[in-house]
């Protein structure tokens, strides 16, 4: 018999911010006799599990019941349940990870993240928090100045400057007359360029898109398909190391925001199939799951990826803010345009019939209202021909949706793969929604609508677009401008979490917190249900698990 004098136990204490006692603890049960040790019998749960994580409150599910304590084995879960328990698994001598009084909710997702470019603007100068024209131009400056062979700039948004404009190109060569600039717009449909960067991305002034003055001169802003051209030259000429750095970073950046998996939109004409194998073949070395839609046209370039999707942001139209999506009715502050869509509608049909036939999932951008009604068209055209059950097609963004449409939608079983936090920017009175559609922008970003018509709802950010930031999409969700959208906090965790899942045929593995899922979830200091919006978009993230291992760790827990 082992005496009390010689029972051994180990504890680690870590420190946790605003008082939280984040404490990861190895309990022994030292305290049985050696006999009685070796024969007692324990619960079968007890027996399978290898960790126990415990914290104040678990939330289990949007709007489901709570629990205390987190059982897992091999990252699986197969015990969830109250702090009395939990005490059978400690007992027994499970490793155990305390979080105190922090709440545990179902892991966060991000269903619309461009990786590359998200971990390229961590690194790059960002033009954001810009509030004149001259405080960009002290930005490019200091941009131009780190002697790269390309000043790229990026999150230039002239909604929030006080010019309310975009600079020229003449301007941007004033601010650096011989480092070639690229400034790219916030929602990277549109960039301006210096003439330095013209000469050096090769660009035509035949491009269609090309913005010109009365004259008949460039003014530098290349619009449409001349922006995508100029960014694909860009994207050219970055090595392979360095796209592999942007996957890691950008990975690392979500696992700190409480992200466990996201939908990560790559490839295509913009960044060539090059850098898609180079994604798949470091995934499984990422702290979050990914799961990669491939930005192709082609079913045959995506079957020999190993992939069961296509598309993501392949384009359909532009973007609200660059003047590019399709509008039944003209722009507010443009009378004479209408946006354009980038397919025929023949031409779409035949791409959408043969990845559908093909038994791909597909995923599309439009958020103008006339390229919503293009793809559920081609949607529709498709199941009419060769019928499939539960294929669960995308609509990146939605975010001006014709009233008739939210049923079709629903016929079809579209998911609506929405970014909240574009209302969080660009929503409300004398802002960019409403210089763009004046009183329509009443009708961007619906959440309740769809939700009222059955429709599966996945958040995202469109990082870098806004920030790869779930707190912040379920926030904007909760203090929609529009107070008849707003959803109610089990509303818009489901965005992120079940509906996330669901868009990607996942909700087996993820989205709820039950045995037989992935030990994949997020930790806050904080009971998110207790919060107003603007506190819960800046709560702490005290730690991310996924599937089972601790990802993140806030920096003072990690004291």
């Amino acid at each position: 018999m082992v005496s009390k004098a010689m029972e051994p136990t180990a504890s680690m204490l870590m420190y946790a911010p605003e008082g939280l006692k984040l404490q990861f603890s190895l309990v022994f049960a030292y305290n049985l006799p050696y006999g009685r040790r070796r024969c007692q019998r324990l619960p079968p749960k007890v027996m399978e599990a290898d960790a126990v994580f415990r914290a104040r409150t678990v939330i289990t599910a949007p709007g489901g019941p709570t629990a205390e304590f987190l059982a897992a084995r091999d990252g699986r879960l197969v015990a969830v349940g109250s702090a009395a328990e939990a005490e059978a698994f400690t007992r027994a001598g499970i490793p155990l990870v305390d979080f105190g009084p922090a709440t545990v909710l179902p892991g966060f997702w991000d269903s619309h993240v461009h990786m590359l470019s998200t971990g390229r603007s961590l690194r790059e100068t960002d033009l954001g928090a810009a509030r004149t024209l001259a405080e960009v131009f002290d930005l490019v400056r200091e941009a131009a100045a780190r002697g790269y062979d390309l000043a790229l700039c990026t999150r230039l948004d002239e909604s929030r400057l006080a010019e309310r404009r975009l600079p020229t190109g003449a301007e941007l060569e004033e601010a650096a007359p011989r480092v070639p600039v690229a400034a790219v717009r916030v929602d990277c449909h549109s960039l301006v360029l210096n003439p330095a960067a013209w000469r050096y991305l090769g660009v035509e002034a035949s491009w269609p898109g090309v913005d010109r003055e009365a004259s008949g001169k460039p003014t530098g802003l290349l619009r449409g398909r001349a922006n995508e051209l100029a960014r694909t030259r860009i994207h050219e000429r970055l090595p392979a190391a360095t796209k592999r750095r942007a996957f890691e970073e950008a990975a690392a950046h979500a696992a700190s925001r409480g992200v466990v998996a996201l939908a990560a939109l790559e490839g295509g004409q913009l960044f060539g199939a090059d850098y898609l194998r180079l994604l798949l073949d470091c995934r499984e070395t990422l702290p979050v799951d990914v799961f990669v839609y491939p930005q192709l046209a082609s079913v045959a370039e995506v079957r020999a990826l190993g992939l069961p999707r296509l598309g993501g942001c392949l384009l359909v139209d532009g973007s609200l803010g660059s003047q590019t999506a399709a509008l039944s009715e003209p722009y507010a502050d443009a009378p004479t345009g209408r946006g354009e869509l980038y397919f025929a509608d023949d031409d779409l049909a035949a791409l959408v019939l043969t990845a559908h036939a093909a038994g791909l999932q597909i995923a599309l951008h439009a958020i103008g209202d006339r390229a919503v009604g293009q793809v559920l068209d081609a949607y529709g055209l498709a199941q009419a021909e060769h019928p499939r059950a539960d294929c669960r097609h995308r609509l990146e963004h939605a975010e001006l949706v014709a009233d008739c449409d939210f049923a079709r939608a629903a016929e079809l079983g579209v998911v609506f793969s929405m970014q909240p936090a574009f209302e969080w920017f660009w929503g409300g009175e004398g802002r960019m929604y409403a210089s763009r559609l004046g009183a329509r922008r009443r009708l961007t970003n619906r959440l309740r609508t769809p939700l009222r018509h059955g429709l599966t709802l996945a958040g995202g950010s469109d990082s870098p677009i806004t920030p790869l930031d779930p707190r912040l999409g379920i926030a904007a969700a909760l203090n929609h401008p529009t107070a008849a959208e707003r959803l109610s906090f089990p509303e818009a965790l489901a965005m992120f979490t079940t509906g996330a899942a669901t868009a990607v045929f996942a909700e087996e593995d993820y989205g709820t917190l039950a045995p037989g899922k992935w030990a994949s979830f997020t930790v806050l200091a904080s009971d998110p249900r207790e919060q107003t919006a603007e506190e819960l978009a800046s709560a702490e993230v005290v730690a991310t698990v996924r599937r089972g291992e601790i990802t993140y760790k806030g920096e003072k827990a990690s004291e």
